[in-house]
């Protein structure tokens, strides 16, 4: 994006009207004339707004179409990164990972409750404004994985767009502290050191009950590649000759090529596979796909409710302005009842582009104190029911193309 505060405010609606021609329903949400009315509102004091200033509006607007595929990056020259990661819980947004070269230690697992004073309630709701939904029980989650990014503090205005610096209180055992925060340069940030619980693309695990697999994102790394998937395919198999239920978890799962489980997933039903599939808040775009096959053809969903509906193919596109103003646009197709007129190997469904956000069949998410002490209480739920039923599950409900009609 171009980090020029003289950014003039043609360039917005030049962005947009990018937007109007390859979006496939941009106005689903917003009518056409409501929207205009928006644009002309932001562009009333435009030329006394800083560079954080206008970005607020131009992702306000953004906003307002209402699909998570279509964005506006935020990359506004500046210290950004943070020295820590922010999980949302069941009992609120916690720092859940960090590095103690760079901040207090004790801040660890701690709740979040001020930044520069501003209650973290506050921020969520200021930060509702400006994020792409699909399903307001997934914002909480979005936001505060956007507030790792200073500039996102910046453009809520909660801190001065000079400093790099900002106070932040928090809740540890009971007791309210104090602490001072810096952001990281880049420099700094290429020496950060998080443990990833997710450090791969696919990975599985083999148990003696179950057959469990991890997929982080739908991408294919030098690690693994297409034989990867041939050895999960074999894997699997074998894990469901020998009675096992399998485990799919798509947790922190933010998407990205489909045609990478849908061979997989077709094995899967033809295999009479059945089990679990564990989501969350974060599980977005192609693994809302994923977990909805699975739940159509037995697999019970566990976690909390998913970004998104599963009817929409995003396939998004980077526009750029004249002058480098810089958004991500959905271009994709709404399914088809026949397959074959999408992608062929795309399963059909419902055609209504917009439906409800997908929920589990078993709700639970983590504490800050699960956090704390390493509980994976989605995955120990699928486990426990796993050893407390038969060894083999019995088909469910029998995955027919017509349920999708």
């Amino acid at each position: 994006m171009n980090p020029d505060k003289t950014i003039k405010f043609e360039e917005v609606e030049q962005l947009f009207g990018k937007y109007e021609k390859i979006h496939p329903n941009m106005f689903f949400k917003i009518s056409k004339e409501k929207f205009e009315k928006e644009l002309k509102k932001s562009s009333e004091n435009w030329e006394n707004l800083n560079i954080y200033e206008k970005y607020y509006e131009i992702m306000r607007l953004n906003a307002l179409i209402g699909d998570i595929h279509t964005t506006i990056p935020i990359n506004i020259k500046s210290k950004n990164m943070m020295p820590y990661e922010l999980t949302k819980c069941k009992d609120g947004i916690c720092i859940s990972n960090l590095d103690q070269k760079y901040i207090n230690r004790e801040m660890m697992y701690s709740k979040i409750l001020e930044v520069n004073n501003v209650s973290i309630e506050e921020i969520i709701e200021m930060g509702k404004k400006i994020i792409p939904s699909e399903n307001p029980k997934a914002d909480e989650a979005s936001i505060a994985k956007r507030l790792n990014q200073l500039n996102f503090l910046k453009i809520l205005g909660i801190v001065d767009p000079d400093s790099d610096k900002f106070s932040i209180t928090v809740l540890d055992n009971d007791e309210v502290k104090n602490f001072e925060v810096t952001a990281l340069n880049k420099v700094q940030e290429q020496k950060v050191n998080f443990v990833k619980k997710y450090p791969i693309n696919f990975d599985y695990n083999e148990n003696k009950d179950y057959f469990y697999i991890d997929i982080n994102r739908f991408i294919l790394n030098r690690q693994h590649g297409v034989n990867f998937l041939y050895k999960l395919q074999t894997k699997a198999e074998k894990a469901v000759s020998d009675g096992k239920p399998i485990i799919v978890d798509v947790r922190d799962n933010g998407g990205g090529n489909p045609y990478l489980f849908f061979d997989f997933y077709n094995y899967l039903k033809e295999i009479n596979a059945q089990g679990y599939c564990i989501v969350n808040n974060l599980s977005a775009s192609a693994s809302v796909d994923m977990a909805n096959l699975l739940k159509n053809a037995g697999f019970s969903l566990v976690g909390t409710s998913l970004k998104q509906s599963p009817t929409f193919y995003a396939s998004p596109k980077n526009v750029l302005t004249t002058a480098n103003l810089e958004g991500c646009v959905s271009t994709g197709l709404v399914y088809k009842s026949n397959p074959k007129d999408v992608m062929g190997k795309i399963p059909p469904r419902d055609a209504n582009l917009y439906q409800e956000a997908l929920s589990p069949d078993i709700v639970l998410e983590p504490t800050i104190d699960d956090l704390k002490n390493n509980r994976d209480i989605c995955l120990d739920y699928c486990v426990e029911q796993i050893k407390n039923g038969a060894k083999k599950i019995e088909k469910i409900n029998k995955y027919e193309e017509d349920e999708f009609i």
